[in-house]
């Protein structure tokens, strides 16, 4: 995500290893104006479904975790997850991941 707005104009926010943003990160959830989708994935968006802010996010979130990472088969094909919410990925190594919308 962009990272020259501020953390509540984000719709997605990443955790970092950078000390001070993780501090705000925490006190925001700690404060009820933040809420964690998965591990290390955060919302200012209250009122919407998690499944639907993963769902309209898929590709920031999935370029975040995996750097470098190539969309093949069929999501390469199509541009979207399938109608099982499944992405098909090539990447440095095998790793399931399952986040909110993905079934």
């Amino acid at each position: 995500m962009d990272s020259s707005l501020p953390l509540n104009l984000q719709e997605i926010i990443f955790s970092s290893s950078d000390t001070t943003l993780s501090r705000k990160i925490n006190r925001m959830e700690a404060a009820g104006t933040l809420r964690k989708l998965a591990p290390r994935i955060y919302t200012p968006n209250l009122d919407e479904e998690p499944e639907a802010i993963i769902r309209r996010n898929i590709f920031p979130i999935i370029g975040h975790l995996y750097p470098g990472v190539l969309l093949s088969h069929r999501s390469a094909l199509e541009f979207r997850p399938t109608a099982t919410g499944n992405l098909f990925l090539t990447y440095t190594y095998n790793r399931k991941a399952e986040l909110p919308g993905s079934r």
